[in-house]
């Protein structure tokens, strides 16, 4: 089901086209501005699972060569499950799994359930280094296969969020192109998750009006 909207943004006359969503489990990884040589750069992993999981588990790849993963720890959500654990390979990539040894589910929630700490190269000259979510495999309680959308997401570095046509500064310019982008089928900011200038893991026209309360209206900057 869609709704039609017109809105008026800065004199222009957009058709917004809403799209009531599918509730569907789905997992995404936040994003994160750092310099490089910074340590300890929190990434979170959020779960959204609309029934009870009798297992879970995820494949998490990177840049070895820009990131070095320092540690994973849990939260809240996963302290009754015995078997939550993680596995890292040479390769940027680890493997995330959630079970219980004794039999019990995951509850039907939403929140965040890893908390990841990367260690980023002093030496890159890289404006962002990639973290994805691949190889998803989740098992409801009557043990079927649950289908699972994936939002991956992103560590700028020395790079402004807001920044969308990566000019080095954060302007209407960047209005423009989201706009653009959304749209009128221009490209995509180079990463996407550059223009996620409200930090909900998506890029939307919430992403503009954001922007331009930062720009004109003395709302915050875009920073996750």
């Amino acid at each position: 089901m869609r709704i039609f909207k017109r809105s008026v943004i800065l004199g222009l006359t957009l058709l917004v086209i809403y799209t009531i969503p599918l509730y569907g489990s789905s997992i995404a990884v936040s994003n994160k501005y750092a310099t490089p040589g910074d340590t300890a750069i929190l990434i979170k992993v959020s779960l959204n699972n609309t029934k009870p999981y009798a297992g879970f588990e995820f494949g998490l790849n990177f840049n070895s060569s820009l990131l070095y993963l320092n540690r994973i720890g849990t939260t809240s959500r996963l302290s009754g499950q015995t078997g939550t654990g993680y596995y890292e390979f040479s390769t940027g990539k680890a493997s995330l799994v959630v079970f219980d040894y004794n039999g019990a589910s995951l509850p039907a929630d939403s929140g965040i359930i890893f908390n990841l700490y990367f260690d980023l190269s002093p030496d890159t000259t890289n404006t962002y280094a990639m973290i994805s979510i691949s190889e998803v495999t989740a098992v409801s309680n009557d043990l079927q296969y649950d289908s699972v959308s994936v939002k991956n997401g992103v560590i700028l570095i020395g790079r402004s969020y807001g920044d969308a046509n990566a000019d080095g500064k954060v302007s209407i310019s960047d209005v423009v192109y989201i706009i653009n982008y959304l749209f009128r089928g221009g490209p995509a900011p180079v990463p996407l998750q550059v223009a996620d200038c409200n930090c909900d893991t998506q890029v939307s026209v919430a992403d503009v009006v954001y922007l331009i309360n930062y720009l004109f209206r003395g709302g915050p900057k875009p920073a996750c």
